[in-house]
This record gives C-alpha cells, sequence and structure tokens, in this order.
C-alpha cells in the first residue's frame, strides 16, 4: 500500500520575498523553515537565489571574543 503523497504547497511572490528579507536580516533557514513551515530543504535557497540581493550563505561562521579565546586556551592546557 503506497503512502499519501503531501499537497505541494504554493506561496505567493510576496511572501517569498518577506522570508529572504528576513533572511537577509540575519534570521538562519532553520529558524525560518520552523517559524513559516516551510518544508522543502532547497526551497529558501531558490528563493534566495531568485529573489535575494545577497549570496545565500553556505558557511557558519563563528564570532570568538579574546576572552572566549583565552578559555578555550585555558581549557585545552588542563586536558
Amino acid at each position: 500500500m503506497a503512502l499519501p503523497r503531501r499537497k505541494r504547497r504554493v506561496y505567493s511572490e510576496a511572501f517569498k520575498r518577506q522570508v529572504v528579507a528576513e533572511y537577509e536580516q540575519g534570521a538562519t533557514v532553520t529558524e525560518l523553515k520552523r517559524k513559516y513551515d516551510i518544508r522543502g530543504n532547497t526551497t529558501l535557497k531558490r528563493w534566495v537565489q531568485r529573489y535575494g540581493r545577497q549570496p545565500y550563505r553556505t558557511e557558519t561562521v563563528y564570532i570568538q571574543t579574546a576572552a572566549d579565546l583565552d578559555h578555550v586556551r585555558h581549557l585545552q592546557e588542563e586536558v
């Protein structure tokens, strides 16, 4: 017995642009997918490529302060 297929969702261009604007303001893909119940894995990437002014972020950027680096060094020395 085959499983029933999910209904395909259709989003308006205005909605897509709103989501892309939030993405460009710093929201993560995970946050936006959860907030708007967007299920597709590449949906937001396609929207960003089509409507965005900035490229799709593919890297995770970690910002560390000097105090964070000192703390990590201290922990490494303890080990």
